[in-house]
């Protein structure tokens, strides 16, 4: 078996990891300030946001295990998202408020992640994976 077509365990592991963290902060909440409003979010709700999405986005590339997708897309994709997900929840562990400009650099961030990982399944699932002897 290959390391990268296990990568789904990797980001099942970090799910577990990020609801932990996210224990940590069960009562806090956070801030988030958009112009002149304020958003507030309990840290505990955001981590099950984040874990929820992580468990489904592993569940995906469990679906797609057999199938060639492209490492340096899968890599990037599961750096670019567990790195946003884990500042997303250290920064709200640490700060009570996060401004706009912090928060539209994590959406960006994220989104890019986003579209690398659609574009990898779609690739992938559209190759052949050839003859394994």
């Amino acid at each position: 078996m290959k390391t990268m077509d296990q990568l789904y365990k990797l980001i099942w592991i970090s799910t577990l990891l990020l609801l932990g963290l996210c224990l940590l902060g069960v009562n806090k909440l956070i801030d988030i300030q958009l112009h002149d409003s304020y958003f507030v979010i309990s840290i505990f709700h955001l981590g099950l946001v984040c874990s929820g999405y992580l468990a489904l986005t592993g569940f995906i590339y469990w679906l797609v295990r057999n199938k060639r997708l492209l490492s340096w897309m899968t890599v990037s994709h599961i750096f670019i998202t567990l790195s946003t997900f884990f500042m997303l929840v250290i920064l709200s562990l640490k700060l009570r408020v996060v401004n706009e400009k912090i928060l539209l650099l994590l959406v960006m961030l994220f989104v890019s992640g986003q579209l690398v990982f659609i574009f990898n399944v779609i690739f992938g699932l559209f190759r052949d994976r050839p003859n394994q002897h």
